[in-house]
């Protein structure tokens, strides 16, 4: 997962797992076929784009309104 703030070219990674951009999925829980333990950090307010990533293939695009 990727996060790119409004008006910037600066992509972070936001995922709070020591600032590596991917992480290993765990195995089966609660009926997923799979589960990431995680928590994001976000560097400051604004508008988001976040980025999700399946490999190198880009999956989906979730925009939020961050207020602090």
């Amino acid at each position: 997962m990727v996060g790119v703030h409004e008006g910037s070219q600066t992509a972070y990674p936001i995922l709070d797992n020591g600032w590596k951009w991917t992480m290993q999925l765990g195995s089966a829980v609660n009926g997923a076929d799979a589960y990431v333990p995680c928590a994001i950090t976000i560097p400051k307010p604004g508008e988001w784009a976040f980025l999700l990533y399946d490999g190198d293939e880009l999956f989906d695009v979730l925009v939020y309104e961050i207020e602090e």
